[in-house]
């Protein structure tokens, strides 16, 4: 009986030993030498998210979703043309009503930052055809447009958009 004690008692030790060795915090190994550098550029987060705006505005627009588009617009937005927030829905609802399809295709972005706003230039092209079975001729538009941003409440918003000429 002593003899199964006595290995019971080893068991026990050893498993004791291979527990506290797997429990006792590991150190990083020591690196000697200059930390990498990076070559990439830092990337700007407040410029990359005024990009996701309008990136997902782009998107919104193709899939023909108001309450998407609208979702990164501000309540007090306003362009040369007069249009309000409402005003800004009426015309996108009568937009998609009139097409089956709109492709957009934009270049030559242009983000300046300053505080909590914002001012994009980009070159674009909007391609649209009519519903099939309505007079609506296709359409192709093409120019420079602008469009400020503030920063709400944590989140960029669409406060005017137009022509640039």
């Amino acid at each position: 009986m002593t003899r199964y004690r006595y290995v019971y008692l080893v068991l026990v030790l050893l498993c004791s030993i291979s527990v506290s060795r797997c429990t006792t915090p590991r150190t990083r190994p020591v690196v000697t030498g200059p930390e990498p550098v990076s070559t990439e550029p830092a990337v700007d987060v407040e410029d990359r998210a005024v990009r996701d705006v309008l990136d997902e505005v782009e998107r919104a627009m193709e899939q023909q979703d108001v309450y998407k588009v609208l979702a990164h617009v501000s309540a007090s937005y306003h362009d040369k043309l007069g249009r309000d927030y409402t005003d800004l829905g009426r015309f996108l609802r009568r937009t998609f009503d009139a097409y089956g399809s709109i492709e957009i295709a934009r270049s030559g972005t242009e983000v300046t930052i300053d505080e909590d706003r914002a001012a994009v230039t980009e070159t674009y092209v909007t391609f649209a055809r009519g519903k099939p079975g309505t007079v609506v001729e296709p359409l192709t538009v093409r120019g420079r447009v602008s469009v400020f941003l503030e920063k709400i409440a944590g989140r960029w918003l669409i406060v005017e958009w137009g022509e640039t000429t």
